[in-house]
């Protein structure tokens, strides 16, 4: 990851606690988050899956995301 991702990444866990939340899983090693592109929605999302719970949250950060990726 270059300089530039992570500072974007930076600005997108400043705008989204689910961006913020997925950051401090993958720094702990820790498995259940996934963040996709949904093209019927055209917005990104967050799916958490912990132990047998599934949460999907719509990311705060989803006009930047779609500003950077086209």
């Amino acid at each position: 990851m270059s300089l530039i991702d992570l500072e974007f990444e930076d600005e997108c866990c400043r705008r989204c606690s689910h961006c913020y939340r997925a950051r401090d899983m993958m720094k702990l090693g820790e498995k259940g988050h996934t963040l996709r592109f949904r093209d019927d929605t055209k917005e990104w999302v967050h799916d958490f899956i912990i132990a047998k719970c599934f949460s999907h949250f719509f990311c705060k950060a989803n006009q930047l995301r779609k500003d950077r990726n086209g």
